[in-house]
């Protein structure tokens, strides 16, 4: 047995190739592009959630070489239309975002007339891919219009040992973890059993699309009634979380109202919870399912081109587009758009002696996504109403809450609220993080 270890031990140290490649079933388009067409035709939202399994998203457009190349890729396997990865909150190509987190577009080719996003014809962008057209693009309803769609995942290093294969890394799961028939562990453990068998340490999560990616992964292997999986992550010095792996932590994506005690860090997978994802605390000694994840090693003498959008941590490009937008204060009572993730407050939270101030929100994920608004204090006097991108009414609450959240059916809520009475009464106000979700 100890010889046979030692075997494959040696075989995953030297098994690695210094070969680019795309994700099985992408092709590798303009040398920084991996592209995957489907021709069955989707909602905009079904298409979104399909290239997420991918750790990707919608295709994204950021030049007239990357518009060519698409608009020929699609238009090869014979769909006159697809869906790209840019959605429009009004009708300027100012207020068109892609789905990389890139902020407002710097390149479009819109036929006259859109973006046009009302009279119903809705913010999501899909191109024309032959005819007079070839290379267009026209703005329509999300969830109406069925059409083919490009899926665009980061290109990665070719290790044959590697099932799960993502943006450079090779992740391995528990439940398919060699030579043990554990499927879960306590943290040390787990953080045991990653380094003996695989000289890595527990995952670490750089990006909302690396997320979606382990989420994939975990999706139809979840064994033994564990809906959770240990992430690779400590408490730090300063009382924030940093990664075991020692590297930065650039993305987050905690669960606002889950105020579960533990010093370790575990990952969401519940089936039927629609924002799974989402991290909490756990006790350290509780055993759950988990993964490891180790960077496949490229010579020194190769240097493995990466997709800018699929690089570890958005923060800096999320500024980028915030910066873009109208923000009327800290509250962000009244703003022309706030585009998340990010807090949302009352006017002058936390106070009992708020003025009486009449406040709209209109706040959006970029349109990969949909919206959840998680509200971890709550204390008003009146209702705030929660709108839905067309009106209907998601939610009234007032009074004093407890934390809770409310998942948006699309990437668009607008709220209202009226403070006159909110002094009067002694309330203070609210606080809500609004993150995206699948």
């Amino acid at each position: 047995m100890i010889q046979k270890l030692t075997f494959f031990l040696l075989f995953l140290a030297l098994g690695t190739s210094a070969k680019t490649i795309c994700p099985k079933g992408f092709a590798l388009i303009n040398g920084n592009k991996c592209l995957n067409i489907f021709s069955d035709h989707y909602k905009h939202r079904d298409a979104e959630t399909k290239c997420s399994e991918f750790g990707g998203t919608l295709v994204t457009v950021h030049n007239a070489i990357d518009n060519t190349a698409v608009a020929n890729f699609a238009g090869a396997a014979v769909a006159q239309y697809t869906w790209l990865g840019i959605f429009c909150f009004g009708n300027d190509t100012t207020q068109c975002y892609s789905d990389d987190g890139s902020g407002a577009l710097g390149y479009s080719n819109f036929v006259p007339g859109h973006p046009k996003i009302d009279g119903g014809l809705g913010g999501c962008v899909y191109m024309q891919t032959y005819g007079p057209a070839k290379g267009k693009w026209y703005s329509g309803p999300c969830d109406v219009t069925r059409l083919a769609f490009v899926c665009e995942a980061p290109s990665t290093v070719e290790d044959p040992t590697c099932t799960y294969n993502y943006n450079g890394n090779c992740y391995y799961p528990s439940f398919g973890m060699k030579y043990s028939t554990n499927l879960n562990a306590t943290f040390s453990d787990a953080e045991y059993l990653c380094n003996y068998f695989y000289q890595s340490p527990l995952v670490s999560i750089h990006s909302r699309m690396e997320l979606d990616f382990i989420r994939s992964i975990f999706k139809n292997n979840l064994r033994g009634g564990f809906n959770k999986a240990f992430i690779g992550a400590k408490p730090s010095a300063n009382g924030d979380w940093e990664w075991t792996d020692n590297s930065k932590m650039n993305y987050q994506n905690m669960d606002p109202v889950n105020e579960k005690p533990g010093k370790c860090l575990v990952m969401d997978l519940t089936a039927d919870r629609a924002d799974n994802g989402m991290w909490s605390r756990m006790d350290c000694t509780k055993d759950t399912i988990f993964a490891c994840k180790k960077k496949i090693e490229v010579p020194a003498s190769v240097e493995m081109e990466v997709n800018p959008k699929f690089k570890a941590g958005t923060p800096a490009r999320e500024k980028k587009a915030q910066n873009l937008i109208n923000l009327a204060d800290m509250s962000h009572c009244n703003s022309t758009l706030f585009l998340a993730p990010g807090v949302v407050t009352s006017f002058d939270y936390p106070s009992k002696q708020a003025p009486p101030t009449f406040c709209t929100w209109r706040i959006a994920v970029l349109g990969a996504y949909r919206l959840g608004i998680y509200f971890t204090d709550f204390s008003l006097g009146d209702t705030l109403k929660v709108y839905d991108e067309f009106g209907n009414i998601l939610d009234d609450p007032h009074g004093t809450r407890a934390p809770y959240g409310k998942l948006a059916p699309t990437n668009i809520i607008t709220m209202t609220h009226d403070a006159s009475y909110d002094a009067q009464w002694s309330y203070h106000g609210f606080s809500a993080t609004i993150l995206p979700y699948v």
